[in-house]
């Protein structure tokens, strides 16, 4: 067996992923397009410009489209939304472009912090959509009408009771992230803290869940 060492420069693997990013619709009217594509809207779309950078959240994974879909359908003019582990700050710009009033961004990591930044700004939302480095919810200002957080399953299972705190009833908490395997250990906290189930959304091996807190 012949072994072989190449040295590979950074920014060829950190930028030669970009030639296989393109446009591309995910949901009924939403287009995410990479800032260094062209593309022009068609009739009611949705386009949502993105550098992800090192950051998580292009659409093309299934947990982040299950979210689009989503949101498209449980959005409404007017809402508060809390965005928790925004990634590229994806779902944010999206449910501001849906009508959102006000969308609070929120993630751990300051890589993702700053992309989402940029890419708010990019969109031009600032007076929409804020960011903030924040350990889940911990740093949240008030309450809102969709919680949404596109994670894994053991997060959304940490999460889940501080969520009571950030729903003012009848409001709608969105988990995606979820391996098809942890759906029922996901579903059993939710039960276990009042949330009623009302749509389960499966993609490619993984889950996303709509639950509604009353409280």
């Amino acid at each position: 067996i012949a072994l072989s060492i190449v040295d590979v420069k950074e920014e060829d693997w950190a930028n030669s992923w970009k030639v296989y990013f393109k446009p591309e619709k995910i949901g009924k009217k939403t287009v995410v397009k990479p800032t260094w594509e062209d593309y022009t809207a068609k009739d009611d779309e949705l386009v949502i410009e993105i550098d992800p950078g090192m950051a998580f959240g292009t659409g093309n994974h299934a947990t982040t489209a299950l979210c689009i879909n989503l949101l498209e359908d449980y959005v409404q003019k007017g809402m508060k939304i809390l965005d928790v582990g925004t990634g590229s700050g994806i779902l944010a710009i999206q449910a501001a472009l849906l009508g959102a009033d006000n969308v609070e961004a929120m993630d751990y990591d300051t890589v993702a912090v700053q992309a989402a930044k940029e890419n708010i700004a990019l969109n031009q939302l600032i007076s929409k959509v804020s960011i903030v480095r924040s350990d889940l919810l911990q740093e949240a200002r008030e309450a809102g009408d969709i919680i949404v957080a596109n994670i894994v399953a053991d997060i959304i299972i940490r999460l889940t009771p501080e969520t009571i705190r950030y729903l003012k009833g009848p409001k709608l908490f969105i988990s995606s992230g979820i391996i098809d395997t942890r759906k029922d250990d996901v579903l059993k906290t939710l039960a276990q803290f009042n949330f009623k189930i009302m749509e389960i959304r499966e993609s490619a091996g993984w889950v996303a869940i709509v639950a509604s807190y009353g409280g």
